[in-house]
């Protein structure tokens, strides 16, 4: 053990995150149905970010798998490594080999509470066309921790929607009631959000950046 420490030991996060660039493997995909929302989600989430929706879904998609990975081989690594002299030291072997212990079962983590965005408008605009590619392995990881990862996925998107919706809306009030005008406050999100975005000083966060 001369020389190694701790911090020379690499983490099984840091594993993942090298292979996740290099490894080649088999593709599977997701959330092939894709995923439509309206014109009024497009405009409150260009407000707060500057991704676009399918880059806030693949970004949520890493997250769900790097967690997935990350707890597993955390807490089964060292029931594995039991069973045999020596074990790979390749993160999809690891992962591979965990899932196929009797010992282990399904996590089925739940999908988070779905808080649906308020629309009036229809959903006509496809933000995740033919789905998401993930390695094999990576699939196998999302399908022993969620209970359902696709669904998880399509909560994660609309609850960013109607947390954003809201923010919106509040931030949007506040400015009209500072400006003691004859400015209208309509109820419903959509038409608030429609008449406050065609206001000729409105712009989006990225205009507002790139000023």
């Amino acid at each position: 053990m001369d020389g190694i420490t701790q911090s020379t030991i690499p983490r099984l996060e840091d594993l993942y995150y090298a292979n996740f660039k290099t490894k080649e493997n088999k593709m599977k995909k997701i959330c092939i149905k894709g995923h439509k929302i309206s014109n009024e989600d497009i405009k409150v989430l260009d407000h707060y970010i500057l991704i676009t929706p399918r880059e806030w879904g693949q970004g949520a998609l890493n997250g769900m798998v790097y967690k997935s990975i990350k707890i597993i081989c955390r807490e089964w690594i060292e029931k594995y490594k039991s069973k045999s002299e020596s074990i790979s030291s390749k993160i999809e072997d690891i992962l591979i080999g965990i899932l196929g212990m009797e010992e282990f079962k399904p996590y089925n983590t739940p999908s988070p509470e779905n808080e649906v965005p308020e629309r009036d408008s229809p959903r006509i605009n496809e933000v995740w066309e033919n789905g998401f590619e993930i390695k094999d392995y990576e699939d196998s990881a999302l399908r022993a921790f969620y209970k359902d990862p696709e669904q998880t996925l399509y909560d994660f998107m609309e609850n960013k929607i109607a947390k954003r919706k809201n923010a919106f809306i509040k931030d949007g009030t506040s400015i009209l009631i500072a400006e003691n005008s004859d400015n209208i406050i309509y109820s419903r999100k959509d038409k608030f959000i429609q008449e406050f975005t065609t206001r000729p000083e409105y712009k989006n966060r990225k205009q507002r950046e790139s000023v």
